[in-house]
């Protein structure tokens, strides 16, 4: 939605009916009388550009920066003359159509000869380095001076992307500030970061708490590492009546996803993964309420006697022991 702004700016003024929302049929989408149509970060299912583009005399103008777009659009591409992509893997589909239509509106001139421009000086220099974080996030460079923060507090706005139900969101945008993000991004994070600790000062239990699963699992990453085992934390919560568990690493070359598919290098050896899944399922028995497994009240007393050695601060051999945890 960041990359509507430049087209919203190039046509002010001008009769704009685009808006941004999902398409999925030709007939959904009213152009009627729209010379070009705009897909930004878009492009919809597989010949739906093309077939938007013969079926009507609107020229399709596309934006993307995905590399699995390339493969739907090689056959649609010479489809027709009204249809145009710009796919750069290399840059962000913001920074793409700024520069698209930026350099459209340097074309026109003014009474006195001058060329126009999208922005005055001023709102140019912050625009431009708004967009080169958002490049930096969405080819997943992450090299930026806190790249992370102003990506966290960015995401805060998405609710309100919508052109519909926020008519000044194109002018709300252009008040964006890399640094005023970065620093609440900053002061976000340290709230977190803080709220984790307390919570494992406290023990490791994080139902109620799953708002922090990224940062306690990053955290137990570290503190794993720390005690000699994989990098990874693992944060098993109930949500919506669901046992979820939240794998993290703060190393760049473990992959959590391995053990998340439970291949050869799984967290545990069979045997004792069938233990801990039938040792889960009483738990959750408890949780939830039900009481229907057999023995669950006995059970229940009994963990309810560990919980003081549930802390991997005060109790470094905390992980050995819960695998070893017998029905």
């Amino acid at each position: 939605m960041f990359g509507d702004a430049p087209r919203s700016l190039h046509f002010s003024g001008k009769k704009n009916l685009f808006t941004s929302y999902s398409v999925l049929m030709v007939e959904d989408l009213c152009v009627e009388g729209i010379k070009k149509c705009y897909f930004l970060d878009f492009l919809g299912p597989r010949g739906f550009a093309a077939e938007l583009s013969w079926r009507t005399s609107c020229e399709v103008i596309g934006f993307d920066h995905r590399k699995s777009i390339l493969s739907k659009i090689s056959s649609d591409h010479d489809c027709s003359g009204n249809l145009t992509f710009h796919v750069d893997i290399e840059k962000s589909s913001s920074t793409a159509v700024y520069e698209y239509f930026s350099a459209k509106l340097s074309e026109m001139k003014y009474g006195d000869g001058n060329a126009k421009s999208l922005l005055n000086p001023k709102d140019r220099d912050c625009m431009e380095l708004v967009l080169k974080y958002i490049e930096d996030a969405d080819l997943r460079r992450w090299i930026l001076p806190n790249i992370k923060a102003f990506n966290i507090r960015l995401g805060k706005w998405h609710s309100m992307l919508n052109c519909i139900t926020n008519p000044h969101m194109y002018e709300q945008l252009l008040e964006i500030s890399s640094a005023d993000l970065i620093g609440m991004g900053i002061s976000y994070i340290s709230t977190q970061q803080d709220a984790v600790k307390k919570l494992l000062d406290k023990g490791v239990r994080a139902d109620g708490n799953s708002n922090l699963s990224d940062e306690i699992g990053k955290e137990l990453s570290i503190k794993s590492a720390a005690a000699g085992l994989r990098p990874i934390g693992a944060v098993v919560y109930m949500q919506r009546n669901n046992l979820k568990v939240c794998l993290r690493s703060t190393d760049t070359a473990t992959d959590t996803s391995e053990v998340a598919k439970g291949n050869a290098k799984s967290l545990l050896n069979p045997k004792d993964r069938d233990c801990m899944v039938l040792v889960l399922k009483y738990i959750e028995d408890a949780d939830l309420r039900r009481w229907i497994l057999p023995n669950i009240k006995a059970f229940n007393i009994r963990l309810g006697e560990w919980h003081s050695m549930l802390n991997c601060i005060t109790n470094p051999h905390m992980y050995e022991q819960v695998q070893c945890f017998k029905f």
